[in-house]
Order: C-alpha cells, then structure tokens, then sequence
C-alpha cells in the first residue's frame, strides 16, 4: 500500500520585514524575534532542515522518519535509509543506530542520495511563503531564486538606505516609498579616510543590500593567495565611494580574517546581507624615498667561500644576462663543490673572487681567477630579493603554505574530459541548450562558450549527457571557440530542423547541477585548460628608467604551474597601460614562453624587458561581489 501524507503548513500571514542584518523577520513571540530562512522563507532553528510549503500531497517514500518532513539534502545511511543530511547529523549526536531498523550507523560510513532521488525532490511544487503578496507555486528548487529576486512579499530597504532612509517595506511598494522618498535628492558627505599606499588602511563602505561593485580574484586556494581587486563596476557603491583601486589587497571584512578562506568562500561572506562593509585593505607602493630602480632590483650581498679539493670541479656556469652589468650564475652541476655546498644560487652575481673586483671584467677572467685559486674560492655575491612584504602578508602567506601541507594538495589539476555526443531527436524540437560565454563577453573580455542552464524536458536535458558549466567546442563539427554569445545561440537554433545533431563537449570537473542558473566565477575561468581558452596580445611600453609594476605568482616550482599577475603598482608603466590586470595569466613576453617556467625564472625575465612588451595574456573576468 503506497501511504500519502499531508504536508504541514509552515505559512505565516504576518507581514514579513527585515532586522538589520538583512535576514527575514516573520514573527515576534513573547519578545523573541524569529528570523525567517534565505533559502525556504520559513522559520526554523538554524539547525534543522529547511522547510516548505507543499502544494497537495507527498508520497510517504519521500518522508524524513526524523523530522518527518519531505527529504533535504538527502543522504543514504549504510544501512540503506535516507534521511535529510541536517536531521541526520542532529540524531548521530545522541544516537548510533538507525531508528528504522535499528541497525549501528555511522556518518564516515553515509553518502548522499542518488541524484535521481534529489531531481524529484527538487520538482516537488511548492507555495512561496509570502502568501498575503504573492501566490506563485514552482518547484521547490527554484524558491531561493524567486524569493531573492521576484517575490513581491520579499521584503527589501529603499536604495536611500545608507543616507538615512528606514524604510523596510514588501518589494511591491518599494516603486511608490521611492517617489515620496524623504532622501531621494539628498546627498551624504561624509570625510573619509583615505587609502595610504604601503600601509594597512581600514575603510568603511555603505552598500545597503545590493552589491559593493568588486570584481575580485584570488584567494587561499589560488596561486595569488589573498584577495585582490581586478576592476571596479562602474556605478557602484565601491565606485561611488572612490577609494578603492583595482590591485588593492582585501585582507579582512567586517572583522574576519581572509587568509585562510578559499575563493569561493570570499564571494559568499560578501553575499551576505550585511549593509556595511568594513574592509582592512593594502595598496602595494614604493617604499618611502626608494627610487624605482633600486625597488626592481633590492638584493642582499654577502660573502661566499668554497674550499676547493683535487680531481673535483667547483661547478658553476658563468654568464651575462642582456641589459644586464656584472657577471651572473647561469648554472650549478649536480654533484659539484658548489652544488653540495649549497650556498651558491642560480642567478646570484659575482661581485668579486677571491678580492677582485668583476665589475669591468668577462665571464673568461672570472673563470680564470677561480682556476687560479689553490684552496679556497672567496665570492662576494649580490642576490636579488623580493619586495618587502609587510607582515601580515607574510604571515598569510605562510598560513596558506602552512594549510597546504596539511591538506589536500589544491595545485592538483582538475580533469576537463572532451567528449563527442550524437543525439539523436525529433524534427522542429530544439535542443534546449542555454549557453553565455563567448568573444567579448564580459566587458570585452572573451571567454569559451559554455552551458550556463538546459530547459526542462528538452532532449539535451532528458539525455543526461551535457551538465552545467561545460564547454562546447562544436555543433555539427562548426567550432564555437572564439565565437560570440549571438552566433553560438544562432548555431544552437539552426540544430532545430536536424534529426542528429553531434556535439563536442567538455566536461566540466565540478558538479554545478544544483544552481538553477550556472553563474562561473574567477576560480572556473582558470582551471579550464589553456587549449580551450582564448588568449589576446597586449604591449606595453617600459623606459629604461621606469618600473614596470607587476607583482606575479605562480610557476612549476609552486603547486600552481601557470605564472598569474597577482597585482599592478600604481602609477607604474604596466598600470598606466591599462592592458593588464590583477588575476591575467600570463603565457609569454616578447615570444618567450612563460608556461613552463619557475616562479623566479619568471621574474627575473620580466626584470630584463625594456621598450614596447608584448604580452600574451589569458584575461579571466573576476567574481563580481
């Protein structure tokens, strides 16, 4: 006998408003105030599983025996009972057997349920919350969605917010609060404390609920590390507040630590429904009185000394390096004095051996006084060494290193598969593909095609092959590669007539089946693979006396093997050319190929180019918050 049950009616009549931290406020009982959900608009303890508002009945096979509500974030316990993920985690707390069949269970031993369980699941029709303004009924999925950006009943803040406006009001009446609005022609001058390059400022900005106008990159588990501005949207609070620059570090917000939080991370404690946001920010700069010279060119000199022994070479190759005075370290031999002494690095230069001066001198004198020598090589050595950092970046950049022996290793490529499709479908049925993506996509940047939804019941839905967030190289063996988001669409609408359409796809590594509508951040634009990517030359002119003003991460000796800009200095020649970017990765300058190449390679080469830089750079948009 296959029981129904009737779903409980969480609905509540009252008027929805906000309290100050942007979350709904549905009820106040005996002076407590009770704060509604973001995902299901429902009140509920913050740990127990969402609840909804179900349209008829749900079948008894899809009931929670815990909280006895239809399933939410479904997981299959070793025994083969599903329960909500949430439930479950509040019972194994007090119990350690499963309260159907009373067998021991464990939550290593879990596992979430099949996706076909959580596909019915998320078609189950629910009624939004806020029935005294809106009577939508749609699948219980798309509720979150609705909520944030259609439901009449949603309760928003007049866009005067930050100039002193208290209204909170159901977004229906937000169009007439807005004519009669007390702040409509008001303007807040307020003295702001500005940004000093090189020193950690802390700045204040009003966004109301909508957001700041940052596109960010960055972040513990990308090569950069911390999070960096990339640009800042035009119109927006951030740029109506003027301070902000594109290369400035955000370290903290509202109190929290950014070190240690993945990108993603960043972006959701920014979506957060937090009207003000404090930011602890650091603008890279040339230290006080340093001349752009000597900050391209810091180095630490010391002395060398290497005993020399019978039979046995000391091992170093000695060299020039273009534009470049004095001699320099080309090469060490494994196995030589100088290798096992340990001392002597790739790219040190020879200042003096053995007390005289190199500096007029050729590599053939230089190895003509070591030959010289009879015990000992005596070498005055000039190594160039990185900007100082201040600490805090030091010490977020030892944590991040710290974190990443511990952890999984997050340099480990991701595996992108290409895959050819035949799909075979009926005449005049579209195929139901929604791609974005595409030549001059994101404020002209371009980026692959790729699958941003699939329409329900559309045959590319139904064949199960083709997910969100992959790449389509093809249609009908027509490449989309460096096509626009029009023409891409145009060739999807012209398979409409095809009984077999063929498709050549990528897959995309993550999973982003539970979005409704595919949005790609920084992190997904650089993990897909070079070879999919569109690359685009840039120059940039640099004086022999100028600086260029990258700082970069990056490179096969780190765990990220691609070099990244990690920010542009102001004021220098790469920020006056306003080609490249925060988060840009770089694939060769002037022919040279950087994809292979060491961090400090990388850094040295980029030292030694002066005149008209030719770049050639792969420009991911940042995550915009």
């Amino acid at each position: 006998m296959n029981n129904k049950i009737e779903s409980k009616s969480n609905a509540n009549k009252n008027q929805n408003i906000y309290d100050n931290e942007g979350s709904f406020i549905k009820a106040l009982r005996k002076g407590v105030l009770l704060v509604a959900c973001r995902v299901c608009g429902q009140v509920h303890p913050k740990e127990s599983a969402h609840l909804y508002d179900y349209e008829g009945t749900v079948d008894d096979d899809l009931i929670c025996h815990l909280c006895f509500q239809p399933f939410v974030d479904p997981v299959d316990a070793k025994c083969g009972c599903t329960y909500c993920s949430i439930c479950l985690q509040n019972y194994l707390k007090r119990f350690k057997y499963c309260p159907i069949d009373n067998q021991k269970i464990d939550s290593k031993n879990c596992h979430r349920a099949s996706q076909a369980l959580r596909r019915i699941l998320d078609k189950l029709s629910v009624v939004c919350p806020n029935i005294d303004y809106c009577e939508e009924y749609l699948p219980r999925h798309q509720l979150e969605y609705h909520l944030l950006t259609k439901c009449k009943g949603s309760v928003t803040y007049c866009t005067n917010a930050n100039l002193g406006c208290d209204f909170q009001g159901p977004r229906s009446a937000l169009s007439s609060h807005l004519l009669d609005c007390p702040f409509k022609d008001c303007t807040l001058e307020i003295p702001k404390e500005p940004i000093i390059p090189g020193k950690f400022c802390e700045i204040e900005i009003h966004r109301g609920y909508q957001d700041i106008g940052l596109y960010v990159v960055g972040g513990c588990d990308t090569p950069l590390v911390t999070t960096v501005i990339q640009q800042i949207k035009t119109e927006s609070f951030a740029e109506k507040d003027g301070r902000l620059q594109p290369g400035d570090h955000i370290l903290k917000l509202n109190g929290i630590d950014l070190a240690s939080h993945k990108h993603k991370e960043v972006i959701e404690l920014f979506s957060q429904a937090i009207p003000i946001c404090r930011m602890l920010v650091y603008r890279e700069a040339l230290e006080e009185d340093e001349e752009y010279d000597n900050y391209e060119y810091r180095e630490e000199i010391f002395r060398i000394e290497i005993p020399k022994q019978r039979g046995q070479q000391l091992g170093i190759k000695l060299g020039t390096r273009k534009k470049e005075k004095g001699i320099f370290i080309l090469h060490v031999v494994k196995n030589s004095l100088a290798y096992h002494d340990g001392k002597i690095k790739v790219n040190d230069r020879i200042l003096e051996i053995n007390g005289q001066n190199l500096k007029y001198s050729t590599k053939e004198e230089a190895h003509r006084i070591i030959s010289d020598s009879q015990y000992v090589v005596s070498m005055l050595v000039s190594r160039e060494k990185a900007p100082n950092l201040p600490v805090l970046l030091e010490h977020h950049n030892h944590h991040h290193h710290e974190s990443k022996s511990k952890k999984s290793h997050p340099g480990v490529p991701l595996i992108w598969q290409e895959f050819n499709l035949n799909l075979a479908k009926e005449k005049d049925e579209p195929l139901g593909l929604v791609v974005d993506g595409g030549l001059n996509s994101y404020d002209n940047e371009s980026t692959p095609i790729f699958v941003s939804s699939l329409e329900q019941k559309s045959c590319i839905e139904k064949s199960k092959y083709i997910r969100k967030a992959d790449l389509i190289i093809s249609l009908n063996e027509e490449s989309l590669i460096g096509e626009t988001k029009k023409n891409a669409m145009d060739m999807i609408q012209n398979t409409k007539e095809n009984d077999l359409v063929t498709i050549t796809y990528v897959r995309c590594p993550d999973n982003f089946e539970e979005s409704l509508i595919f949005k790609p951040s920084w992190r997904y634009f650089i993990s897909i693979p070079i070879t999919y990517q569109i690359a685009k030359s840039v120059q940039v002119f640099k004086g022999s006396n100028e600086f260029l003003g990258l700082t970069i991460a990056g490179g096969k000796d780190t765990n990220f093997d691609k070099i990244f800009i990690k920010s542009v200095i102001p004021n220098s020649s790469a920020a006056n050319s306003k080609k490249l970017r925060s988060g840009d990765m770089i694939l060769s300058v002037d022919g040279v190929s950087l994809q292979n190449s060491s961090h400090s390679d990388a850094v040295q080469y980029l030292k030694s180019v002066h005149g008209l830089i030719r770049f050639v750079i792969i420009s991911c948009p940042g995550t915009l918050i």
